[in-house]
């Protein structure tokens, strides 16, 4: 198949474009940054950093220090959306893993944990018709190019709780993962025996990083918490005849956050990441393609309310908001933005300041992304979306 053919969806051409799949934004550089955490940290602004109580997301590996009881947390993501193009709309849905969580406390003191958290998503669905000369008439050709798969990150850390009001910790890991990308050119109503053909691309990633953090609670009431993120170069290896690889570097992060009580049943917490592209002079390349980078700001924040109780138990009710640039765009292209506000419940079963023995969170937002406006689509993308997150965490002695 043409390497034109790819391009063209990838570049968001002219033509008839039905879209699929989860997001036409994460056709640029590594895709869709993807925040691992669970359904509270999610609709608490997607940040994770800082949070009051039990917090199964392991964004920052010092605050499983003090974990009282083991325990292992997972959350799952559908999410339902509708894309615009020029002139045309359409829909796709898709399910994400955003994170698999393990706790495990060696000491009162000390904390070890393990996760598997998304990065970055490449899954998304293009179906152009267009039309080709053959022999000097028009052929009309149908385009159904998809893409599977992404980035995710796999680790182990130790959080260490100095004193009761400071902890320290340390994860390390791995960029791993594989992308799939399948086109196929068919020529529905073309009088001619025209045979439909394929072609497929794959690349595999590897890469390492390492993540310190610390966690400050300054108050019983509050609580304060940094985390610093540093990758090696992302490995891109091609994994079919013509997939080209790259060596590409990683950027840096710097995730901060915050969460008091205002009361004793409302808490309020916030956040903010910036990343740094680690692009040189701004250009990403990789599997074949050169797109841009920038460094980019991410910002959260909510509240919890958890005066409803009922015997044993607490339900949480949660409001938030985020607001995130993203980092990705094309040549001639604007770069592109996202937000979302949202609403979260929940179940803790024998709560404590501390842990509990088991926790269900759900959380529901609406939002939307624009950007990756250019000369030839001065309108760009825009995509409004539904987000829902469930997460369970369970724990024992």
């Amino acid at each position: 198949m043409p390497r034109g053919l790819l391009m063209a969806a990838l570049l968001l051409g002219a033509g008839t474009v039905d879209v699929a799949a989860q997001s036409l934004f994460a056709t640029r550089g590594l895709g869709m940054p993807m925040a691992g955490v669970d359904a509270r940290a999610r609709v608490l602004g997607g940040i994770g950093v800082g949070l009051l109580g039990v917090n199964t997301t392991l964004a920052n590996p010092a605050e499983v220090a003090g974990t009282a009881r083991r325990g292992v947390s997972a959350a799952v993501q559908p999410v339902s959306g509708t894309f615009r193009l020029a002139d045309e709309e359409s829909s796709g849905s898709g399910t994400r893993f955003p994170l698999v969580a393990i706790l495990f406390p060696l000491s009162p003191r000390l904390a070890l944990s393990a996760g598997y958290t998304s990065a970055f998503e490449q899954s998304w669905g293009v179906i152009e018709e267009g039309e080709v000369l053959l022999d000097g008439r028009p052929v009309p050709t149908r385009d159904d190019i998809r893409s599977e798969g992404g980035i995710s990150q796999v680790f182990v850390g130790l959080g260490v709780a100095v004193t009761p009001s400071f902890a320290v910790g340390a994860a390390a890991g791995v960029n791993t993962g594989t992308t799939l990308r399948a086109a196929r050119r068919t020529f529905p109503d073309s009088i001619d025996d025209l045979v439909a053909y394929d072609r497929e691309q794959r690349w595999t990633y590897n890469g390492a990083f390492a993540r310190v953090g610390m966690r400050f609670d300054p108050d019983p009431a509050v609580r304060l918490g940094v985390t610093f993120e540093i990758a090696g170069d992302l490995d891109v290896e091609g994994q079919t005849p013509d997939a080209e690889g790259a060596t590409v570097e990683l950027p840096m992060r710097i995730t901060a956050g915050a969460s008091a009580l205002l009361s004793p049943t409302l808490m309020i917490a916030a956040g903010g990441e910036r990343a740094m592209s680690g692009a040189t002079d701004g250009v990403f390349s990789t599997e074949g393609v050169t797109s841009f980078a920038r460094d980019t700001w991410r910002f959260g924040g909510g509240l919890e309310f958890t005066g409803t109780r009922g015997g044993s138990r607490v339900y949480p009710i949660r409001l938030g908001g985020s607001y995130a640039q993203l980092p990705y765009y094309g040549t001639d292209e604007s770069a592109a933005s996202e937000w979302a506000f949202g609403a979260g419940i929940g179940v803790r079963f024998q709560p404590t300041s501390l842990t509990s023995s088991a926790a269900i969170d759900a959380s529901f937002e609406r939002g939307g992304r624009s950007g990756l406006a250019s000369p030839a689509i001065p309108d760009g993308l825009s995509e409004s979306y539904w987000r829902f997150t469930f997460s369970l965490s369970l724990f024992g002695r």
